[in-house]
């Protein structure tokens, strides 16, 4: 006689979400790779699908535990050799993830998002709309469903731009490589209003000087640097450059400063570029921006180690997004599931904290399947 085989519980949840599933419906999806990660086995890729309807079908009979789809175009989205696909162009995208934030090992959940959310905002705000003039129409942005977000510039402006273009707004971002040897080679002639990063850097160190003038605290800075505050004080007031002191010269915008900096200036000036690119970066992962052939999660699609949406957040509802509220499924946001936990731990979802315990408790599914998808629980059974 042959045996049924049973589907584990977090599948059937799963199932019951995709045997509903509306994805936010991909632009151009003939042109499309598709591919997934099930519950057990490895990626599967290679996949195309002429409608969303089709998309859907697939998606609610394979119940996958991840899902993902191309952000470049193809003629022939199926074929398994990337030259044979006819690639016509990508989306730039950008991938903001806890994996490359400085301490998040310390950090909570909730406190992880929160540091991510504001990465996304400056790359969005600062970047993409404000230095490299995109439209707001062109960017689309995305809860990943787990740590982090997913910006997509969705434009005839970047579909063309090979790997090494896009390298070097990957690194513009992350303030990769600055320094200011570089930086006063190219100084020259540039405007300085604040913008970019030269600019940002001007407008900090002249106000550095004009601190510097009025008699304020600057040691901090200086001691980093490695300089004697005193001494490096007493010789911008002393040493002149044509009948100018060489502190009047620092504190005024422009490139005549790096004209007559010195070895000692440099040393200063990198530790203020250091500080402002600490402040000012956007942390996102490089490989996923210059990658011109990439998968990324399908929007809508569940986060197989989480449970929650891969969701769309528009640009000026960022700043109040609560992911862990509107994120989480309405097929899981009724009855209970009962868990078992080896260790206990705390979590805040759809506004509430939770502290479970070790052993069996009742939670809401949504809980239950957060647990059971990062492995922190096993779902026991169903609690209607």
């Amino acid at each position: 006689m042959e045996r049924t085989q049973q589907v584990p519980p977090l599948m059937a949840l799963f199932r019951k979400y995709y045997s509903s599933f509306r994805p936010v419906e991909p632009e151009r999806i003939v042109s499309r790779e598709f591919g997934y990660i099930p519950f057990t086995g490895s990626m599967i890729r290679h996949l195309a699908f002429q409608s969303h309807s089709d998309l859907r079908k697939f998606l609610s009979t394979t119940v996958p535990r991840h899902v993902y789809y191309s952000t470049a175009y193809y003629r022939k989205p199926e074929e398994r050799n990337m030259q044979d696909k006819e690639w016509m162009g990508a989306e730039l995208i950008f991938d903001l993830d806890a994996d490359h934030i400085e301490g998040v090992k310390e950090m909570t959940y909730e406190q992880t998002l929160g540091v991510i959310k504001a990465h996304t905002k400056r790359l969005v705000e600062k970047f993409l709309l404000s230095e490299m003039g995109f439209d707001p129409g062109e960017l689309r942005l995305f809860f990943s469903g787990g740590r982090g977000y997913h910006v997509h510039v969705v434009s005839e402006k970047v579909y063309g731009l090979d790997s090494d273009m896009r390298r070097e707004i990957a690194n513009y971002v992350r303030a990769e490589g600055l320094n200011i040897p570089d930086i006063r080679k190219n100084a020259k002639g540039v405007r300085y209003n604040g913008g970019g990063w030269i600019g940002e850097l001007d407008f900090r160190i002249t106000e550095f000087y004009r601190e510097i003038a009025s008699g304020g605290n600057t040691d901090r800075l200086l001691e980093r640097a490695g300089l004697n505050p005193e001494k490096y004080i007493t010789r911008l007031r002393t040493r002149f450059v044509d009948g100018k002191s060489r502190i009047d010269i620092f504190k005024s915008p422009g490139y005549a400063k790096y004209a007559i900096m010195d070895q000692d200036d440099e040393r200063l000036w990198q530790a203020i570029l250091d500080e402002l690119s600490r402040e000012e970066r956007v942390e996102i992962d490089s490989p996923v921006t210059t990658d011109t052939h990439r998968l990324i999660r399908l929007p809508g699609s569940l986060h197989g180690k989480t449970g929650l949406m891969v969701k769309e957040v528009s640009i000026d509802r960022l700043t109040e997004f609560e992911p862990l509220v509107e994120a989480i499924p309405r097929a899981f946001l009724n009855g209970k599931l009962l868990i078992g936990t080896e260790r206990g731990f705390r979590v805040s979802m759809n506004g509430e904290d939770f502290i479970i315990p070790e052993g069996e408790c009742e939670v809401p599914t949504y809980l239950g399947v957060y647990a059971s998808a990062s492995k922190r629980s096993q779902i026991i059974s169903t609690i209607m």
